[in-house]
């Protein structure tokens, strides 16, 4: 994996998860844009409780519920991509565990579900969603041998 110059991708509110290497972890996702062949000007992973990510569903989805990610990109068409990716840490701890999945699998599964959002992956119907989990397990693949 080539290393490009400053970091693209930040980490907000980490604290208490197990997110050891933040670094390689902005890294390996801004791999993921290169792979994808989409360029990344900026991206911000912001970590919320339920209130915090209830909230911004409501305000700017109009639901009224608890997510694990909302995802949204400022760039338009034509630029490199900028966007900031809310993840909700309790709905994320409690995903892990109905899918019998770690808490650090399932964040990472969710970090790269943004990412692959933002470089233009949909996951409305059924074939869609299944293209963006064989993604998922793509990257989380490629991570994980990356991380030995």
């Amino acid at each position: 994996m080539d290393k490009p110059g400053r970091l693209k991708v930040y980490l907000h509110k980490t604290k208490g998860l197990d997110l050891p290497q933040r670094i390689r972890l902005g890294r390996f996702i801004e791999s993921i844009f290169r792979r994808e062949h989409i360029k990344l000007a900026e991206l911000h992973y912001n970590f919320c409780s339920d209130n915090e990510i209830r909230s911004l569903n409501a305000k700017w989805l109009g639901h009224d519920y608890i997510t694990d990610i909302l995802t949204f990109n400022y760039a338009t068409p034509m630029l490199p991509v900028s966007g900031d990716i809310f993840l909700g840490t309790a709905e994320i701890k409690r995903n892990a565990q109905r899918y019998n999945s770690t808490i650090r699998q399932e964040t990472l599964r969710v970090m790269f579900h943004g990412a692959l959002h933002l470089s233009g992956y949909d996951d409305k119907t059924d074939p869609q969603k299944q293209a963006m989990r064989r993604q998922e397990d793509h990257y989380l693949r490629l991570y994980a041998t990356a991380s030995k």
